[in-house]
């Protein structure tokens, strides 16, 4: 039987609350280790785990945990915060301790940076984030490869049959076959692999063509947190034609459908139109080492336009891939201040979605 609301306490995070912590977690979602834990909450950007506890009698019931990221917009410096698993003991529910936890962390950090909550709800957890104040900003679009066109259609619930398989491949190597009739050049570009992230090369890209929109911020320290995760293998690849010109980070998953899911991770530099050979050797390559894979995903804002078209991705707002996608991701933000806050970020609104470039890297990782 669940406790009355006078008993909850709400504090910040120490560290006696891990364990109760992880087997939340695991039960609600899938099994932590106290290193991958680590690694989602701390942060080299900021001292504390920004993390909300929610205690009855004493003892630890739900959390609102954050990971924190660098964001910069017009050039400039900021923190962000992301709610990453938000877990309320099943005895617990329905005592109004999203809305404790949420105004604890508001005015934790009303006065210091960070500045800004962003984050991906699932459809359980939107309508309370609302009522609290956050906004519907952005669907998050993407460019798909298929590679595996029936497996997709399986997924949502239309086999075509042994027949349908085959015509399906057929169609989709010839679709890249014509896309890749107009590539740009590059012949003379190599790629080179690595099983971690070279931090400086990637940061050194970053450099190169900085976007003003709002965007996580890279730096090699960014590089060296986010793709250090326990137990997590990320494939890594450069081009060059002798110094660094672009680079990928891709990682494979299984989906709860059953598809085989790569995802290009990042890619740097960031918005550049003068690099499509170097983009299009990359994903040669990632495509070469991921024949297996159902699906080969990254967002819009990852990859340039015409580098992805002529490798053979296709948007998933349009047809054909828009008549089988899948629920919306969404983005919601809000201002960190309790009293709301301004809704700018260095001059610009965050609640445009043209304001922002975000790649799969920042969105709630596990990975």
């Amino acid at each position: 039987m669940g406790q009355t609301q006078e008993t909850y306490r709400i504090r910040g995070y120490s560290d006696s609350d891990r364990e109760t912590f992880c087997d939340l977690f695991s039960t609600e979602w899938f099994e932590v280790s106290d290193q991958w834990f680590e690694w989602r909450y701390s942060t080299p950007y900021l001292d504390e785990k920004a993390i909300a506890v929610a205690t009855a009698n004493g003892e630890p019931v739900g959390f609102f945990p954050c990971m924190v990221f660098p964001l910069r917009a017009n050039h400039e410096w900021t923190l962000a915060l992301q709610p990453a698993g938000v877990l309320i003991d099943p005895d617990h529910r329905r005592q109004g301790l999203l809305t404790k936890l949420t105004t604890w962390l508001f005015e934790t950090y009303e006065d210091a940076e960070p500045s800004i909550l962003f984050n991906f709800p699932n459809a359980a957890i939107s309508p309370g984030l609302e009522k609290l104040g956050w906004k519907q900003t952005l669907t998050l679009e993407s460019y798909f490869n298929v590679q595996n066109p029936h497996a997709l259609l399986r997924a949502r619930g239309r086999n075509l049959g042994t027949v349908g398989d085959v015509a399906s491949k057929a169609l989709s190597k010839a679709y890249l076959t014509g896309c890749r009739q107009f590539r740009a050049g590059g012949d003379d570009i190599t790629v080179t692999r690595h099983s971690t992230v070279p931090a400086e090369v990637f940061a050194s890209l970053y450099d190169e063509n900085v976007p003003k929109t709002i965007h996580v911020a890279r730096d090699a320290e960014f590089y060296r947190w986010r793709y250090h995760v326990p137990e997590c293998e990320h494939r890594v690849y450069v081009a060059r034609d002798g110094d660094p010109l672009a680079g990928a980070i891709t990682h494979t998953h299984r989906t709860v459908n059953g598809l085989r899911l790569t995802d290009v991770m990042e890619a740097q530099p960031m918005g550049v139109t003068d690099r499509d050979g170097a983009f299009e050797r990359l994903l040669d390559a990632i495509a070469a080492d991921h024949t297996d894979s159902d699906l080969i995903r990254a967002t819009k804002a990852t990859l340039p336009r015409n580098a992805a078209l002529r490798s053979g991705y296709l948007p998933d707002d349009r047809l054909p891939l828009s008549a089988v996608r899948k629920p919306e991701t969404t983005m919601m933000t809000r201002p960190i201040p309790a009293s709301g806050g301004s809704w700018r970020l260095n001059g610009l609104a965050f609640t445009d979605p043209d304001n922002w470039q975000l790649m799969l890297s920042e969105r709630d990782p596990t990975c």
